[in-house]
């Protein structure tokens, strides 16, 4: 065999038979392999593949010394990466196993002859070549990835990151993290987490109770005030990773912060405007009422003077006149009235007294009410009402709810049939108002019963305050309010009320 055309590989003989060795070191230079060394124990043979780093070991399993070649390959391996292929004379099971641990890439059983030594040392070199070949590509990908996560992390402004050992001190700390709490990773790595904390709450014992929590179970999030090296608070979002390796143990802690300091403030001026705008509703509603009622008392009147009359009759452009002030008023009093709900329903004040009411004849005076108006909007009202349908209820908020209802069908399906239905089906009665309106798509079906939330056009007169106090009179009796509706085809209003609610349940 042309030994120039065979790759000069070296190899390092650990044999404790000498004939044995140099038998396999002549066949090795036949092959064309160089021989780096021959040893006869596990204490040279380490010395002699750290010294001159072989690509490959022919490794004897019995040898001389304290070592055999298994635990000498065991030794070789944790130092240096290169293959090994046992030699032995037993092939017993219990050796196998012993030698399986290791993870040698072959084995040779003595006596052997040169070409399966050979096609052996190729399979094994090659196969070493590829794994090689593929372990640095994955540590070169591990090195990249580990590198990118680490520009992330320490070049991250938004987020403090930073990692904890088992006792909350602080071992890593990223940009974010002394932008943040105001540190250097100098004044902070080494010191305790529990800095971040107010006096008060070390003195609780809460930075021990977050990562008790944090181990427990995982993680411990939360938002609340943290401290920075300053003194000032700002508000954080913070959630603490407990680190735990494949078995379970705990290795330390992540934590990551998040300053909402603007958001809180926002959420917090925005609270007070919306008190601010409540005790305004509240104040010029109360303000208003007392000159719209003597306005609306004094129109009353008017009509009735005899001066406006001609020939015991009111003139027709002074009636007209006179009417639709009137109108206007009535309108302006709703609204009001509207308003001061809103107030005492915010204010938590919102009045329930109950009586015996037959919601029957509340409906049907509502209705009849209503006749006037429904006719001149050209819209044909039916009403299929159960007789006697009686409950412990606030018929005044009860009427307003109907009301309610029925002034939504004039304004949003003039000119189309309306229907009311009264039912009462086991222990609760069922009130349902049928328009065939526009309808209300899906989307907005559930705001339309929130304040200041409206389905319709700009266009069309209100507040949007009627379906939320509607709800919120009909949910303070134990009842329900809710719509079906389709866009094209109308809106089901339906209203339940319970018919034996008690009257301590309601106080």
């Amino acid at each position: 065999m042309n030994s120039e055309s065979k790759n000069k590989s070296s190899i390092l003989i650990v044999e404790d038979e000498n004939i044995v060795a140099l038998d396999i070191e002549q066949g090795l230079k036949r092959l064309g392999y160089l021989v780096s060394g021959i040893v006869n124990n596990g204490k040279d043979a380490i010395k002699e593949a750290t010294a001159t780093k072989p690509d490959l070991i022919l490794m004897d399993i019995q040898i001389q010394g304290n070592m055999d070649g298994i635990e000498t390959a065991d030794q070789i391996q944790k130092l240096l990466n290169i293959p090994v292929i046992f030699l032995t004379a037993y092939a017993d099971e219990a050796t196998l196993q012993k030698a399986k641990v290791v993870g040698p890439y072959g084995y040779l059983l003595k006596p052997f002859e040169e070409s399966e030594l050979h096609t052996a040392i190729e399979v094994v070199l090659q196969k070493h070549k590829t794994f090689s070949a593929k372990e640095t590509l994955s540590k070169e990908a591990l090195a990249l990835s580990e590198e990118r996560f680490k520009l992330f992390v320490d070049f991250n402004k938004e987020y403090a990151l930073y990692m904890m050992d088992k006792e909350g001190n602080v071992v890593s700390w990223n940009a974010g993290a002394e932008r943040i709490e105001g540190f250097t990773s100098d004044e902070i790595i080494g010191k305790n987490f529990s800095i971040f904390y107010s006096e008060e709450e070390r003195q609780s014992g809460r930075p021990e109770h977050d990562l008790a929590i944090a181990k427990s179970e995982g993680k411990f999030e939360e938002e609340n005030w943290r401290y920075r090296k300053d003194g000032t608070k700002f508000w954080a979002s913070t959630v603490i990773t407990a680190l735990k390796d494949k078995n379970g143990q705990l290795r330390g802690f992540g934590e990551v912060i998040r300053d909402l300091t603007s958001v809180k403030l926002n959420e917090e001026n925005l609270q007070k405007a919306i008190i601010a705008r409540d005790e305004f509703l509240s104040i010029a509603s109360h303000e208003l009422r007392t000159p719209i009622s003597v306005l609306s008392l004094q129109l009353q009147m008017a009509q009735r003077e005899p001066e406006f009359k001609i020939d015991g009759k009111h003139s027709s452009r002074l009636e007209k006149s006179l009417l639709i002030a009137m109108k206007q008023v009535k309108i302006l009093e709703n609204l009001i009235n509207e308003l001061l709900d809103i107030s005492r329903i915010q204010a938590g004040r919102l009045e329930i007294h109950t009586v015996k009411t037959d919601l029957s004849k509340l409906v049907a005076d509502v209705c009849h009410d209503f006749e006037d108006a429904f006719n001149s909007a050209n819209i044909q009202l039916e009403c299929d009402l159960q007789d006697r349908v009686e409950g412990n209820w606030d018929s005044f908020r009860l009427g307003q709810v109907v009301t309610n209802l029925l002034t939504n069908t004039l304004k949003y399906a003039p000119g189309k049939p309306v229907k009311i239905v009264l039912r009462s089906i086991k222990h609760m009665a069922i009130l349902t108002v049928q328009d065939h309106g526009p309808g209300i798509p899906h989307e907005l079906q559930s705001k339309i019963f929130q304040r200041f939330e409206r389905a319709s056009s700009p266009s069309i007169s209100g507040l949007g305050l009627g379906l939320y106090i509607a709800r919120k009179a009909i949910e303070a009796q134990g009842g329900a309010i809710e719509v079906e509706s389709e866009v094209g085809k109308g809106s089901l209003f339906k209203v339940t009320l319970p018919l034996n609610r008690q009257e301590e349940e309601l106080l």
